[in-house]
This record gives C-alpha cells, sequence and structure tokens, in this order.
C-alpha cells in the first residue's frame, strides 16, 4: 500500500481526501459509506483503492508488541493464550474510520471469529 513511499502515506505526509475513503472528509472523498472499487487513483505500481473502504484481516497472530517477530517478513503465526483469547491483526482503516488510521502502519486486533462489514481481505499471488 506505501508503494515504496516513506512518508506517511504513499502520496506524501498530508491526507489528501481525493486519493481515499475516510469518514470525517467532508464530502471530499464523494462517499458516506464503502466506495466503489476503481474510485480513486492508481499509485505508483498500478495499484487502486489500497487506503480506505475495508481494513485489512491479515493472517498475523496479534501481539501487544514485536518482541519475538519474525524479522524475514512472514507472517507471525504463534499462537498465544487460549483460543477463546486468540485474536488477529487487522491492518489499515476503514470508511469509518477517520486519516489517521488509514495507514500500513495502524494495527488493530479482532477476533477471527467476529464478522464486520468494515474488515476485508486482500487475495494475493506470488
Amino acid at each position: 500500500a506505501r508503494a515504496g513511499a516513506t512518508t506517511r502515506f504513499p502520496w506524501g505526509d498530508n491526507w489528501d481526501s481525493a486519493r481515499a475513503n475516510s469518514v470525517g472528509t467532508g464530502g471530499g472523498d464523494r462517499f458516506a459509506s464503502e466506495s466503489p472499487v476503481g474510485s480513486f487513483p492508481i499509485n505508483v505500481w498500478g495499484l487502486r483503492d489500497l487506503l480506505g473502504n475495508a481494513a485489512e484481516h491479515v493472517q498475523d497472530v496479534y501481539h501487544a508488541s514485536y518482541d519475538g517477530a519474525p524479522a524475514d517478513g512472514r507472517s507471525w503465526e504463534q499462537e498465544t493464550g487460549t483460543i477463546a483469547e486468540r485474536l488477529r491483526v487487522v491492518r489499515g482503516g476503514s470508511y469509518l474510520d477517520p486519516s489517521s488510521r488509514l495507514r500500513v502502519s495502524h494495527r488493530a486486533s479482532r477476533r477471527e471469529n467476529n464478522p464486520q462489514r468494515t474488515i476485508g481481505f486482500r487475495c494475493a499471488a506470488d
């Protein structure tokens, strides 16, 4: 989603409501809820709509810190606690989140069996 950028957002450090779907943008993104695919400009890798709309449910098991996390980019699947306590990582933010959460670095946790319309996943292939 960062498309190689080191800034807060792929396009720079300042929020631009014309580039992603987020709550509280004063209508700048034109959508009150989900936006249709292809509504925002492509990034430098030719991908669209990587911020906003839905937060991304990822494979990692949630841990309070990164102590012990794989250093090679693999998902962190080490289980801790009981099944009732198990949480998964959710990255980025949805159309119901403020722009401050629409960053790849934003990380939250959710139970894996608690579906929400603001959380989705991406299909990817090598």
